[in-house]
């Protein structure tokens, strides 16, 4: 078989895979399925805020995986060092291995979002929308919390939405801790 044959199938394979995963994200979006559930812990006090759920945390079925999830476990590794007070308080709870599942994390917007899909991210009327603001603040209304880490544009535009809720929290605004993000900066 010559090379250019094989390149050819290869390259026709690649479009096969291709296709057959948007048929199947195609059938998740139609049937409102194409989602990943924020990760609430009721007993912590920390919210972290991100942008939405990508790939990586579709193929994980979990809020902040992949390289995300990578760089908030370095950031809390270094917020919890520096917790001279103990104010930080996560989960009692928490049976994942990572760290990160100790705090309350949620999306900007529950639906997926990546590049070679449908887009990056969300677009600000999904943020704002009415019924994404109430999904919000019914997933944080029993929790008691002290602080914010709003990541990302977004998760920004979100926190501005719910922070009347929380006018005892404090908030801190930071880029979008993929890489593309932090490159950005």
């Amino acid at each position: 078989m010559g090379t250019n044959k094989r390149k050819e199938l290869i390259e026709k394979y690649k479009d096969i895979e291709k296709k057959a995963k948007t048929e199947i994200l195609d059938k998740l979006k139609a049937k409102n399925m194409l989602y990943v559930k924020d990760n609430i812990q009721k007993d912590s006090n920390m919210c972290i805020i991100l942008s939405c759920p990508g790939q990586e945390e579709l193929m994980a079925d979990k809020v902040c995986a992949g390289e995300t999830g990578e760089n908030l476990e370095k950031i809390l590794e270094i917020l919890r060092k520096n917790d001279k007070y103990n104010q930080l308080k996560p989960s009692k709870f928490n049976k994942e291995k990572e760290k990160r599942y100790s705090y309350t994390i949620i999306n900007s917007v529950q639906d997926v979002y990546f590049r070679g899909y449908n887009g990056a991210e969300a677009d600000e009327d999904e943020v704002i929308k009415n019924e994404n603001v109430l999904r919000i603040k019914e997933e944080l209304r029993e929790i008691n919390i002290k602080y914010f880490i709003a990541c990302g544009n977004n998760a920004k535009l979100l926190y501005e939405q719910i922070q009347n809720e929380f006018n005892d929290a404090k908030a801190s605004f930071v880029s979008h801790i993929g890489w593309v993000g932090l490159r950005n900066q």
